[in-house]
Parts: structure tokens; sequence; C-alpha cells
């Protein structure tokens, strides 16, 4: 099972390709994987594809600075987003989701960064 960070690489690599296609094949591994029945799943072949999304709690985004890389730049960016600086990505710097913007997202992004799970 991916990690939840990879999921959102997957995704991200995944939207430019798939996304605005007609669907050609639909095969399902198991029937539990539908959350609906509507519409029928005969139907959808041909559809093109809206978007792309995963379900469940989100994921935490190490790649904070968008750059397409988890590294240091990303510890950089939170560390100035964190002290007040530009944050042009837009990213929510309460990266542990604790309701305080501080030193324990940067403490919680180096542990994401060295493999450990999301906050």
């Amino acid at each position: 099972m991916p990690e939840l960070p990879d999921i959102v690489t997957y995704l991200r690599a995944l939207e430019p390709r798939v996304v605005g296609q007609p669907l050609e094949a639909l095969r399902l591994a198991s029937p539990f994987v539908l959350r609906s029945v509507d519409p029928p799943v005969r139907e959808l072949t041909g559809k093109r594809v809206l978007g792309l999304s995963r379900l469940g709690v989100p994921a935490c985004d190490p790649d904070v600075n968008r750059d397409g890389n988890v590294d240091q730049d990303d510890l950089l960016y939170l560390v100035n987003v964190t002290g007040g600086g530009p944050n042009p990505t837009g990213i929510d710097a309460d990266f542990n989701r604790d309701g305080n913007v501080d030193q324990d997202d940067v403490a919680a992004l180096i542990e994401v960064i060295a493999g450990g799970p999301c906050p």
C-alpha cells in the first residue's frame, strides 16, 4: 500500500495524461470500490474524465513549495512562511493541523520528509 504522499504524487502525474480523455474501458477488480451505481458502469465507456481525486482523509503534501520535489527547499519554504514571510503557493502553514502555525509544523514536515507518517 503506498504512503499517502505517494498517492498525491501519482495523482499529479496522472492528471495531465488522463483528465479530458475518454474512458476506453473500465474493469473493476471488486464491486466494493464503487460508492454508487448511478450512472451504471456500462454507461461510463466513452465519457470524458473530468478530474482525479482520492477518497478519505486528505494526505499531507510535503512538497510545500510545489516544485515537484520533496527536499530541503520545502523545509526552508515552510520556515519562511511560518516566520511571516511570503507564501506564493498559498499553502496552509499549519502542516500538523493543530490549529497553530509554529515550529511544531516545521518539526512535523521534517519527520514526513525523513519518511515518517503524515500528521
